[in-house]
């Protein structure tokens, strides 16, 4: 409390944290060796990958910070971050050490470390070897995997207005063209390597389709219908347009239990 000549007063708050139980000046360098030695640390720089023997349930204490200033907290030095860190420990008992994971950044533009104080020493044999091996690309937990939804190349009533008027317009022989080329180039090679397939139940969108893929998974969904503007982004009544239908879509997964007779 600061009181001036005048009377006026200036209040400071000042909150005091009080000190963690084994944490300030004892957690040293020192610390840091000790643990080591006793197998109950675990270190990882920032954006990489580390393994927690005996997951989150054997965190005894996590610290994210400078590592000039290892184990301790405040602005400048580090955070405790025991909560955060358990909680994102994954299926392997493992965790990518980074602001997003941890949920802040204590120390903006150092790279920081991750310490981890475990609760007790986890045997080798405990836990499974690393790293995991696989028997296709495919199988590996992190590999890439992604939908491709097909619209539609080029239809009659993109050419001629006159068609907007009907319903279900088909592809121009153009259009056929436009997907039968897209299908040797980088979008057809996209599409092709997806693991699902997803398009409307529209005749213009299952040619499409039907041009860009073979083998792939295909899902013909009625709700991805066009935003209505004119009869000929309408959905086809299902008994109006089986007839139609080759065969090779109606071996696709959704059309035929398509209810819609509206």
């Amino acid at each position: 409390l600061k009181i001036s000549n005048t009377q006026a007063c200036e209040v400071f708050l000042v909150r005091v944290i009080p000190a963690r139980e084994g944490v300030g000046a004892a957690m040293t360098d020192e610390t840091s060796e000790r643990l080591a030695r006793e197998g109950l640390l675990v270190k990882c720089w920032e954006d990489r990958r580390v393994r927690v023997p005996g997951g989150g349930g054997n965190i005894q204490k996590a610290w994210w910070g400078d590592p000039k200033f290892a184990w301790r907290d405040g602005a400048g030095c580090g955070v405790w971050c025991d909560e955060q860190v358990s909680s994102h420990v994954d299926g392997t008992d493992a965790i990518v050490a980074s602001n997003a994971r941890i949920g802040c950044d204590p120390v903006p533009g150092v790279r920081k470390i991750l310490l981890i104080e475990l609760r007790s020493v986890v045997a080798a044999q405990d836990v499974p070897l690393y790293p995991r091996l696989f028997e296709t690309p495919d199988a590996v937990p992190s590999a890439p995997r992604w939908l491709a939804f097909v619209r539609h190349a080029e239809a009659l009533h993109n050419v001629d207005s006159a068609f907007d008027q009907r319903a279900n317009t088909p592809l121009t022989d153009a259009g056929v063209a436009q997907a039968r080329a897209a299908r040797s180039g980088l979008p057809g090679q996209t599409v092709q390597s997806a693991d699902l397939v997803v398009t409307s139940p529209l005749m213009r969108a299952l040619q499409t389709t039907a041009e860009l893929v073979s083998e792939t998974r295909v899902l013909v969904d009625a709700t991805a219908t066009e935003r209505w503007a004119a009869p000929c982004d309408g959905a086809p009544r299902k008994s109006e347009m089986l007839p139609e239908l080759a065969q090779t879509y109606r071996e696709w997964e959704g059309l035929l239990s398509i209810q819609n007779e509206k």
